[in-house]
């Protein structure tokens, strides 16, 4: 015959397993959702024009100065930015990992030598202080800070 005791410490085992497996079905659902994301990041980083916008900043502006971009350069460039800032957003707010943007590690850090300049401009002159901030920690933070920003 069963005691209290005994239905106890087998509800405790039934509860720890169920807590086991729902704690498996969340780990796979986020996997699928980062995978979701990847798979959106990827797409827009190989889009023709993102491409060529990133092929043009490193062969035309990177030793040009930023007061003779003219406005050809400057949309150009904000494609650059604009892409690498959706990239910083998706990663602070945590839909996406930073490891999953590695091979674009040294892209986004150059770029934002090149691209600086033209977001610092466009903060002082436009106000908007926030221009491409999460791309500004994605190119000059640590990986340790990028995770918890």
């Amino acid at each position: 015959m069963m005691n209290t005791e005994t239905f106890a410490f087998i509800g405790l085992i039934v509860n720890g397993i169920a807590t086991l497996l729902l704690y498996s079905t969340v780990l796979e659902m986020r996997k699928g959702t980062y995978a979701q994301a990847f798979k959106a990041a990827l797409d827009i980083l190989q889009q023709e024009d993102v491409r060529n916008a990133r092929k043009f900043l490193f062969r035309e502006l990177e030793k040009k100065p930023y007061q003779d971009w003219s406005q050809e350069d400057r949309d150009k460039a904000e494609i650059v930015g604009y892409t690498y800032d959706a990239l910083g957003m998706m990663i602070r707010h945590k839909m996406l990992l930073r490891q999953h943007i590695d091979s674009w590690d040294r892209s986004i850090r150059e770029s934002w030598k090149i691209l600086e300049p033209m977001a610092e401009d466009y903060r002082e002159q436009k106000g908007f202080k926030e221009r491409w901030e999460d791309y500004e920690k994605l190119a000059t933070h640590s990986d340790e800070v990028l995770e918890e920003f």
